[in-house]
């Protein structure tokens, strides 16, 4: 099967990014695809610090061969505090998996009108109402505002980022009748606290051919665009301090990390790529340091085994604005997303998946 390659693209048109459109995207609020039945502010902490976990990307995959996941999309939320990224381990992400069926409550069956900008006309009669969502993040808002009762707020952290940012002036406006109360949630997207909106374009790999650059060629070009744009290789600026670092641990980069030129290599087809997607597909490792997956990835709570559902690359965090958020060492080499083989639907509708990071260096 071929790899689809995901590159962060700004967005055209923010309608296209709603829920019902289905969309794979990064940052901004979640377009959840339950709208009713939300994870809690707990399931969605950051297992570190225990603060709000804000969403890094969403990536609409669904499952041709299961009747229950003709919709099917995976959430990966993260910290954005950059002492939680520190530690080596995955404890400041959450991964869920949500999917439904063709014919669901909250979707018609067919795709929506383009050209209709009328929520109410593609969702069924009967639809449930959706959870109600913190103003902020827009993750499930288990709070409501003291003052105006209006306001919802998964947690303290960002019912505070809120009042700093603007709802302290606009709370008592909340509290009369006929409020704006839409056009008061737009203004949450300026918050820091949320990574820059992107939608993810995917294009298929290109395949090696006789007309291609030589392997010699396509390094200089990667290299080249590490050193203009950066590539996120923890606190390397580009190959040749990635390389002399590991020089310093005595270590030869031509003969004890042959994984990581293969990295290279494999990405220079295309530099700017944000995330490989291939299900059940081969995993592009950047270390030598490869886990023993039977051991080291969890079974589903179903009890089937996970697979490889995708990995998101350094390059992501180009647009993630960390510096802006004063969380500079936010960095990985790679997130690697495992999904259950199975596609369990039993209980809830956001079920936890697992994920791996694999560091450009080891915590050795």
């Amino acid at each position: 099967a071929c790899v689809e390659l995901g590159f962060a693209i700004e967005p055209k048109d923010n309608r296209f990014l709603a829920s019902r459109y289905f969309p794979s995207k990064i940052g901004g609020r979640p377009a959840w695809l339950d709208p009713s039945n939300l994870p809690s502010s707990r399931e969605v902490a950051c297992g570190l610090c225990k603060g709000p976990t804000v969403l890094l990307l969403q990536v609409y995959a669904p499952d041709t061969e299961n009747e229950a996941a003709f919709h099917r999309t995976i959430f990966l939320t993260c910290c954005p505090l950059a002492s939680c990224h520190e530690r080596d381990n995955t404890r400041c992400f959450h991964v869920f998996r949500c999917q439904l069926p063709r014919r669901n409550v909250y979707y018609s069956f067919d795709p929506p009108d383009e050209e209709q900008d009328d929520t109410e006309k593609s969702t069924p009669d009967g639809c449930p109402d959706p959870a109600p969502l913190c103003w902020v993040c827009g993750f499930q808002g288990e709070n409501v505002c003291s003052e105006c009762r209006k306001a919802r707020y998964c947690s303290r952290q960002h019912q505070i980022a809120h009042w700093k940012n603007g709802h302290k002036k606009e709370c008592p406006k909340l509290s009369c009748e006929g409020s704006d109360m839409k056009a008061v949630q737009q203004g949450v997207f300026t918050l820091p606290c949320l990574f820059p909106q992107f939608e993810l374009v995917t294009e298929t790999e290109p395949e090696l051919s006789e007309e291609e650059k030589t392997d010699e060629q396509r390094m200089r070009d990667y290299e080249e665009f590490v050193r203009e744009k950066g590539s996120g290789l923890a606190e390397a600026a580009d190959v040749e301090e990635f390389e002399k670092e590991l020089a310093e641990r005595g270590q030869n980069l031509a003969e004890c990390d042959k994984t990581f030129q293969q990295f290279k290599e494999r990405i220079s087809r295309e530099p700017e790529q944000s995330l490989r997607y291939q299900r059940h597909g081969e995993i592009l490792w950047v270390s030598d340091s490869i886990p023993d997956i039977t051991t080291v990835i969890p079974k589903c709570h179903c009890g089937s085994e996970r697979t490889f559902e995708f990995q998101v690359m350094p390059q992501l965090l180009n647009h993630l604005n960390v510096d802006s958020l004063n969380e500079p060492s936010i960095d990985w080499g790679t997130l690697v997303v495992f999904t259950c083989k199975r596609g369990c639907n039993e209980g809830m509708s956001y079920h936890e998946e697992f994920i791996f990071k694999q560091s450009f260096f080891s915590s050795a």
